[in-house]
Formats: C-alpha cells, structure tokens, sequence
C-alpha cells in the first residue's frame, strides 16, 4: 500500500509516534522519522525492519522544520504522507499551571504540529497531493480536567485540520485526525494497566478495554493511504466509544478516567 511512498513522521522516538513509523516501514515506506532526542534512532532503528531516515528536529523552532523537510525534499524529491504524532502533556489544575509550561506545551502540539503540516504541505500542494494525519486526543473531543493546556492543544489540532482542509483540498491534499482514547503508551503505562484504572475503564468505555497502539496505528495508516481518498477533513475517535456515550452513564456512577490521560 505504501511501497514508493515518502512518509514523514514526526515525534516517531517513542509511543505512538514510534510504532506508526514501523508500521508504515513495514508496509513498504520510504519513512522518514523524526524526533527531537538523537538517542531515539536507535529506538526507530530496532524492528523497523527496513532502512528508516532519522533527523534531529525541534518541531517548535521554525528554522529547523524548515531545514529539516528541506533536507527530505532534496533526498526523496516529494512526500506524500506526515504524520503528526509528535506531542507532550500537562498535568496541572488550571489554577496552578504557569505560562512557562502553558507556553511549551502549545509550542510542541499546535504550533509544532502547524510548522510541520506547513512544510510538508508546500511541498503536497506543488505535487499536487499529499495526506496530513494529525495525532489529537479524546481530549481534543471533551474537556479534561487538571489537562488544560493539554486539552486546548488538542482542540486547536482539530481546527488546524479544518482550516488546512479549506485550503488545501481543492490540490489534493487531504488533512485528516484521529483521537485517541486511553491507549497503553510510554506515557500512561505507569497508571493505564492499574486494576483501578482498568476497572474505571470498563464501566465507562463500551469496549471495555484501553486502547492499544496498533488500534491507534490501524486507523492511522487507513487515513495515510490509498483506501480513504474520499475521506478529508475528519476527526476520528479511537476510544472504544467512550466518547460516543461518556454523558450517559448507565451505572450512575461518574469516574472520568480521562482526566489521566
């Protein structure tokens, strides 16, 4: 499905990021990984199974993601897929959150996820296509508590999305974003497997299970390739359905797992 194809994937050193970058090398990809840690090619590197591209960038500093997409331009000659997967998280109430950490954590999901879509979208529109998968959250859905930068980046993704899908369409381009649910990565394996945790989760989520990666990957590869040509502009929940009924709980009893996520 992605034989000859150039994919850049962003935020590919560990977690989502990582295994979508394995995937789409196993698929046939020409991948291009990309992280801010230089120790992560080794992770990328390993089970990749096939040759993967690492570049060293800073997604929030504009030079750099202009140099460094430049450099898949003069390699590869195009790209065809960017995944933004690269991402951190708050866990801050409102009241106690400071603009220093407010400030990073929107540098790295939404601007960093715009410079990036930016880049890779010059070089779609020229070509004339391209596919754009933005990584956003449940909480880019509904409001998490004591998440509140984390949960306005997620939302900014998905207008980012929008406007893109607006501009860009009419060339081919489509722009599209998945929203993962509670999903066992680096970042949630200290609590995600906890029975509390795990309790909570099957009351709430119809599944009755947290996510894991390749249900996360399954979907990102289907908005990435040649199945989904139709499909621009979209914001799909990988939840299990907890967003689809999290206002109504049949058991009457309220716990909000996704004020952990």
């Amino acid at each position: 499905m992605f034989t000859g194809k150039v994919c850049v994937v962003t935020g590919a050193g560990s977690g989502l990021g990582l295994d979508i970058a394995r995937e789409l090398a196993a698929r046939g990809a020409t991948v291009v990984a990309i992280d801010a840690r230089t120790e992560a090619a080794g992770a990328v590197a390993d089970g990749a199974g096939r040759e993967v591209d690492f570049a060293v960038c800073d997604v929030t500093n504009p030079d750099v993601v202009a140099t460094t997409f430049a450099g898949v331009l003069e390699r590869h000659g195009r790209i065809d897929v960017l995944v933004n997967s690269a991402g951190i998280r708050d866990v801050s109430p409102a009241l106690d959150l400071d603009a220093e950490q407010w400030g990073r954590v929107l540098a790295v999901n939404l601007t960093g996820s715009f410079l990036c879509a930016q880049a890779a979208g010059a070089a779609m529109v020229a070509q004339g296509g391209g596919s754009i998968v933005m990584i956003s959250s449940v909480a880019g859905v509904v409001g998490v508590a004591e998440r509140v930068a984390y949960t306005t980046t997620k939302h900014g993704v998905i207008g980012l999305m929008k406007a893109l899908t607006a501009e860009w369409g009419a060339s081919g381009v489509r722009v599209n974003t998945v929203c993962p649910g509670m999903t066992v990565t680096p970042l949630t394996a200290d609590y995600a497997t906890e029975e509390g945790m795990l309790e909570s989760v099957r009351r709430v989520v119809p599944a009755g299970r947290v996510g894991e990666p390749q249900d996360i990957t399954d979907v990102v590869l289907f908005l990435a390739g040649d199945h989904s040509q139709y499909v621009n502009g979209v914001a799909i929940p990988v939840d299990g359905g907890f967003t689809a009924v999290r206002q109504y709980d049949v058991l009457g009893r309220s716990e909000n797992w996704a004020n952990r996520t």
